[in-house]
């Protein structure tokens, strides 16, 4: 009721204040009826302005609205008062109330037209929005501009009007052309008009058309000079690498750790900045038409601004709300006087950071001007990179001449000089990230000797292998989101497929190279044994079925959600990448993987997922996901510009000796692949593959199934670098999805009725087919991938949704007081147990998975991994190696020696850490776990890191 009350009479001095005009009747049909159904819900001033008195169907709706509203109050009345009399009074009031209010809401006229904002009547008559009326009429005829724009959409304007107007440039991409209008960066301007006169005269439109198009290529000529040909397809290109590094400038880089957030506004522009009006002079008695008698007088102390519209509000970069601010909001003079703007900013900032005491002193010390500027590039190429691919694309010359007075609106939409602006520093920016970071060079030792003139020294960033472990990154994020809704389908299904113990038919890496054949035997036995038994290393314990039999509990069970993983992983990258990587699964490693629609040894055949796999499209964008600037390798895994030079020669030689005889008997063509790296086929590319990290847990049931991952690693000359863990049943906070906690809930009550009954549940069995639960499709969400690289670090994005990528925190210093391990589940042992109350910790979590418990680590939850015995193998702790390592300096070591493990293609036949595995998020822990545990210290001396050699 007030709020109807309340807009009638704002409507009613506004017409009396500001002097507007009532519109005819005629005039009133003629508006177009486009936001009819917004007076429905909304009864705002805006939109009745657009269509003079409100239409008989707003009407009707509103008053259906009123009357349900009474009917609601009314079946309330036994519920809230139990009918008393004063309620009673308060509801016909209320009826009364509505019925008056709406009427005058309903009935009121608010479609005036201010007289300064009367449109031109020619420019509404071109809309066909305004009929023909008489001369006698022609004062009469207006409306709002910016309204009739809002509501014709794309409609066009008479040119005439907005002659002298600044010209207007839009870049997007295309093949190149010197006088094309769909030229590789189209340009469209509008003119400065010189002609006069009425808008409908031809001449006049003939000569707009012809400035616009000349001012349209030479604003071309001019940006083609500047940024290049391919502008639009390199801002393309690096779109989620520029993203990614205006991220960084908030949360550190590998050289500067300590990042840049702050408090960000996220649309800083001069329409949300407002300053307070200055106090006019104190008026007297006899200025009686004034209002304003009771102001002060005017003073002269500078105004402060306001800051309004906090709804994008958030942590980011201290450069964010700057680069946004230069490129949306500055006039044509001020855009000239960037840099000294900036250097005002960075003085009051400093001046600022420098009164809040020593931690600011130290703040302002570190973020100086090269780091200022720098942050500034990287956000100017991300912002363009956002313009190019999706403002810009409805930016036409008619909507800047439109638009050119609408000052809620970006500059660079509405301004030649601005969108110039923002491509020229957009470009400046992309290329300063592909020439790297500073501090990326390392400080050269004083003493050590010259580096010889002939040597070949490789890249920083950008080398020949950067850019293969970038691609193949790229491809690795997308298959593992890929292969994670594999996982969920399969159990959302309830069909495992064939569940069978490898280790009973299977490859056996559990021993070292060098074992005997007699050691094997005895081995083998005592595993037998133990697996019947009830003690052991294993700790699987049978327990009775419902018959009261004894079944085995599967040690190393394999589900099609391994095979089926495993085949889309592998046949995709052999396929990408050919002969230059080598490939390893689990299960064709463990020889336990049918070839895909071949049966199993069970005979079943696993489900097809030919629809997964990825077309040439799909792996040329998601091969750019990663570019190899970000990348920073360690240098001894690089190659140098003469052997790359070397090996593309030879590759080249190659090809040529192929195509020569144009077909020989019994030569086999090379299977052509989508991605060539001639200059990496010495470099030793290995990726180790496990489709189904956690299978025993998987088959357990919902109760585990936060240890289950997918796990790719990437090592280059033996050494990991890259690696992804998709985990298909958390979310992003990495704690179990709420639908499986549900799931896990609704089984416990399940089982405890059942065990009421006295029904005893089954252990899971070689084929626990009748113990599983089919769930709704998508019960699990999407999961969350981990992945990362040395240069980037390690990030997390929820499955399928890798823009939406956060970077993973890097970890705490571990209190080595209070120290928190994580151990294995399923194969305890004493050496275990006492390897790990050794290091008297606070806390012991014992969880499934090699990859589960790396996420505990990056999480934060957990500071080491220990568990220093045989049962896992290079394809289990490549990637995690890779992941710690990238985030912050992480370690896994040898349990035996303290030593690293190497993942080369010649360990590939007998992949097992027969070591154990020891593992750290802390780079500072390594030594005192050194400390702690002598024989680590291998090489002796005082050592840093797991690769390294020590100091005596």
């Amino acid at each position: 009721c007030a709020l109807d009350i309340i807009l009638t009479l704002r409507r009613a001095l506004a017409r009396g204040r500001r002097g507007g005009r009532m519109m005819s009747k005629a005039q009133k049909r003629a508006l177009p009826l486009r936001t009819t159904g917004a007076g429905i819900l909304c009864w705002r001033e805006t939109v009745r302005r657009k269509q003079g008195a409100t239409p008989a169907g707003p009407k009707i709706a509103w008053l259906g609205l009123h009357v349900l509203i009474i009917g609601l109050l009314r079946t309330m009345d036994n519920d809230l008062t139990a009918g008393g009399a004063g309620y009673q009074a308060a509801f016909w009031f209320a009826v009364v109330g509505n019925v008056v209010a709406f009427a005058c809401a309903a009935n009121s006229n608010p479609g005036y037209v201010d007289e300064r904002d009367r449109g031109d009547r020619d420019a509404l008559a071109e809309r066909g929005s305004v009929r023909e009326t008489s001369r006698a009429d022609e004062d009469d005829v207006g409306g709002d501009a910016a309204g009739a724009g809002d509501a014709a959409g794309a409609a066009e304007t008479d040119p005439a009007r907005d002659k002298g107007k600044a010209p207007a440039v839009v870049a997007t991409a295309a093949p190149a052309a010197e006088d094309d209008e769909d030229a590789n960066v189209e340009l469209l301007a509008t003119g400065n008009s010189s002609s006069g006169g009425g808008g409908g005269d031809d001449d006049d439109d003939d000569a707009d058309d012809a400035a616009t198009r000349a001012a349209s290529k030479a604003l071309a000529s001019e940006l083609r000079s500047k940024c290049g040909e391919d502008f639009g397809e390199r801002l393309r290109r690096a779109g989620p690498a520029l993203s990614r590094a205006a991220l960084r400038a908030e949360w550190g880089t590998p050289n500067c750790e300590n990042g840049g957030a702050t408090l960000v506004h996220g649309d800083f522009k001069a329409a949300n900045i407002v300053f307070r009006r200055v106090a006019r002079p104190k008026r007297f008695a006899e200025d009686a038409d004034d209002d304003q008698g009771d102001e002060p007088p005017e003073t002269d102390a500078p105004t402060a601004p306001t800051v309004i519209d906090w709804q994008w509000t958030g942590p980011g970069g201290a450069a964010h709300d700057l680069a946004y601010f230069l490129t949306t909001s500055l006039s044509p003079d001020a855009l000239k006087r960037v840099d000294d703007l900036i250097d005002a900013y960075l003085t009051r900032l400093s001046n600022d950071l420098r009164s809040r005491g020593d931690a600011g002193r130290a703040a302002a010390a570190e973020y100086d001007d090269a780091r200022l500027r720098r942050d500034l590039a990287v956000h100017f190429a991300d912002y363009a990179r956002y313009l190019a691919g999706d403002v810009w694309k409805t930016v036409t010359p008619e909507s800047m001449r439109r638009n050119h007075a609408k000052t809620n609106m970006g500059a660079h939409r509405r301004c030649a000089e601005h969108l110039l602006f923002c491509a020229t520093r957009g470009i400046e920016g992309l290329e300063m990230c592909e020439n790297g970071e500073p501090g990326d060079a390392k400080d050269v030792d004083p003493d050590a000797p010259p580096p010889r003139a002939d040597a070949d020294v490789p890249p920083l960033r950008r080398g020949p292998v950067s850019r293969l472990v970038a691609e193949i990154l790229g491809v690795c994020v997308a298959l593992a989101d890929d292969a994670g809704d594999i996982v969920r389908g399969v159990a959302e299904s309830g069909h495992m497929g064939a569940v069978k113990d490898k280790s009973e038919t299977g490859k056996d890496f559990s021993r070292d190279k060098n074992e005997t054949g007699d050691s094997t035997k005895k081995r083998v036995k005592t595993s037998n044994k133990k697996k019947t038994g009830h003690t052991g290393d294993s700790g699987d314990r049978s327990t009775a079925t419902a018959t009261g039999s004894q079944t085995p509990v599967a040690l190393d069970p394999q589900t099609q959600a391994d095979r089926r993983s495993e085949r889309l992983i592998c046949d995709t990258l052999r396929r990408a990448f050919g002969k230059v990587v080598s490939v390893f699964g689990e299960e064709a490693s463990e020889g336990a993987l049918a070839k895909r629609g071949v049966a199993n040894a069970d005979g079943s055949v696993d489900d097809d997922d030919l629809s997964l796999l990825m077309s040439d499209a799909r792996l040329a964008h998601v091969a750019d996901f990663v570019r190899d600037w970000e990348l920073l390798l360690p240098p001894e895994l690089e190659v140098g510009p003469a052997a790359e030079a070397r090996l593309v020669e030879a590759a080249r030689r190659r090809e040529e000796e192929k195509a020569a005889p144009p077909g020989k008997d019994g030569d086999e063509k090379e299977k052509e692949t989508l991605f060539s790296h001639p200059a990496c086929a010495e470099s030793d590319v290995t990726v180790w593959v496990d489709p189904l990290d956690g299978t025993r847990e998987f088959v357990e049931g919902p109760e585990f199934w936060s240890g289950v991952t997918v796990l790719i690693g990437v090592a280059v000359k033996g050494v990991p670098v890259a690696g992804v863990i998709h985990q298909p049943f958390v979310g992003t906070d990495g704690k179990p999805a709420a639908s499986v906690l549900a799931a896990v809930a609704a089984r416990a009550e399940r089982k405890a009725a059942l065990a009421a009954e006295g029904w005893k549940p089954k252990r899971k069995t070689k084929n626990p087919e009748d113990d599983l639960e089919t769930f709704p499709k998508g019960s699990f969400g999407r999961g969350r991938t981990l992945w990362g690289v040395p240069g980037l670090g390690v990030l997390s994005h929820p499955g399928r949704e890798p823009h939406k990528a956060s970077p993973v925190m890097k970890p705490a210093r571990a209190d080595v007081k209070n120290l928190r391990v994580a151990t294995t589940r399923s194969h305890p042992s004493p050496f275990v147990e006492g390897a790990v109350y050794k290091l008297y910790p606070s806390v012991v979590i014992r969880t499934g998975g090699a990859g589960g418990k790396v996420a505990l680590m990056l999480d934060g939850v957990v500071d080491t991994w220990v568990f220093p015995a045989k049962g896992t193998k290079r394809w289990d702790t490549c990637a995690g190696e890779a992941l710690l390592f990238a985030n912050r300096g992480g370690w896994v070591v040898r349990g035996s020696d303290g030593a690293a493990y190497e993942y080369g293609a010649a360990i590939a036949e007998w992949p097992g850490n027969v070591d154990g595995v020891i593992a750290g998020a802390d780079k500072d822990l390594y030594p005192w776990m050194v400390h702690k545990w002598p024989w680590l210290n291998y090489a002796g001396g005082f050592r840093v890191g797991p690769r390294d050699a020590g100091l005596e």
